[in-house]
């Protein structure tokens, strides 16, 4: 069975035959069968860049080595790398290498250029935590969440104020974990790195009575592979998820489910000595 690795990597030589083809990520996702969602979020943590991106940078990068190896007039190496007219093409160029095309190949000796995408070391998605597979029913998840635009500090802060008002709720369905939620759905670069909705919930019983100020989130039934470690809940868990999405799911064969795009963290309210709590990282797969 093909691994999302081996189904990536096909991608990008479809791309590389012909970097003047037009593509479409409904169009790649159709060659090896997946989800336009699941497609974009292989690529993006395998690759480290999205489709569109790494098209546009191969492509630019093609038409510099054609504009100083060769002859070419510029007008056929647009249309040669995709582009419709000269002046989209010289556009982009610019706002890339910092020159137009006819500059660029009057100044510039030598140029950094985007190679083809290569994986030296096959990523083998050695395990670090435990993982199991499990279906799970529609949750309900009530508590607070706020933008990060202008910074992580609203993180704890929400925290905060959950931890004050958790024990107060009658509709509560478990005292054992609360949960995290990244909502990523208008998610936007700021100077402060990536802006998201984020949210500090407990598990509620469905259509219960909500304090007004906090916000209610439905998570449709999905299956989930569910990955589950050891560490203080107030700890950074970055390289936990970075294993998950750039190691253990390209190894795998199992694709993300489009109908549940919200994966999150259980965090268990029980800690020993030491500060260190269970932690689960949920993520909805077919």
């Amino acid at each position: 069975m093909k691994t999302n690795y081996d189904c990536i990597l096909y991608v990008i030589d479809l791309i590389e035959e012909d970097l003047g083809e037009n593509y479409s990520i409904d169009m790649l996702a159709s060659q090896v069968g997946y989800s336009k969602y699941h497609m974009h979020k292989m690529f993006t943590n395998v690759v480290g860049i999205p489709v569109y991106q790494y098209v546009k940078k191969r492509r630019l990068s093609e038409a510099a080595k054609k504009l100083l190896c060769t002859e070419e007039s510029i007008i056929d190496i647009a249309f040669d790398v995709g582009y419709e007219s000269q002046q989209a093409f010289s556009k982009a160029f610019k706002k890339v290498f910092r020159l137009s095309p006819k500059a660029f190949r009057k100044k510039v000796k030598k140029f950094s250029l985007t190679p083809k995408f290569e994986i030296h070391q096959k990523m083998e998605g050695k395990r670090i935590m435990d993982v199991r597979l499990e279906n799970g029913s529609e949750i309900t998840l009530a508590g607070y969440s706020a933008s990060t635009m202008k910074g992580f500090l609203v993180i704890p802060r929400l925290w905060k104020k959950l931890h004050k008002a958790k024990d107060k709720m009658n509709s509560r369905l478990t005292k054992e974990w609360v949960y995290a939620l990244n909502d990523y759905e208008n998610a936007e670069k700021t100077e402060n790195g990536l802006g998201f909705e984020y949210y500090a919930c407990v598990n509620v019983e469905n259509g219960a009575n909500i304090n007004d100020e906090m916000v209610v989130k439905k998570l449709p039934e999905s299956r989930y592979a569910i990955f589950s470690f050891r560490a203080k809940p107030q700890d950074p868990i970055d390289k936990a998820i970075d294993h998950i999405y750039k190691e253990w799911f390209p190894s795998s064969s199992y694709q993300l489910n489009h109908e549940a795009k919200y994966d999150f963290v259980k965090y268990g309210e029980i800690t020993d000595d030491n500060g260190v709590a269970d932690i689960e990282v949920w993520v909805p797969i077919l």
